[in-house]
């Protein structure tokens, strides 16, 4: 992702989205339960993770206050896969917690 990027989590449809402003859409990657947007300059411009407090073994609740995400993906010409982990605040500590996504490029 390149400068500011943004962060939402929709409660009602649990999904995590992380996207950057400034990018321009170019096309879609499916790895399971996401969605990765490339941008024309052929760089991840955007991230939408499906059934995020199923993938995270976390509470709703606890989703809307996450304070640290980090995402490591590796694109072959027949693979994709992403790792996440973010850090929600719950309790008064930080909890952190990962997931990992394969896919198969088309």
């Amino acid at each position: 992702m390149t400068k500011q990027a943004i962060w939402d989590y929709d409660h009602e449809n649990d999904s995590i989205f992380l996207y950057a402003a400034d990018a321009k859409y170019e096309y879609s990657i499916y790895p399971e339960y996401m969605i990765l947007d490339v941008s024309s300059e052929n760089s991840i411009a955007g991230i939408e993770i499906l059934d995020a407090s199923l993938l995270f073994r976390l509470p709703k609740e606890d989703l809307k206050n996450t304070v640290k995400f980090h995402a490591d993906i590796s694109i072959s010409k027949e693979t994709i896969k992403v790792n996440i982990c973010l850090g929600v605040a719950a309790s008064g500590r930080e909890i952190e917690k990962c997931t990992t996504s394969l896919g198969k490029m088309t």
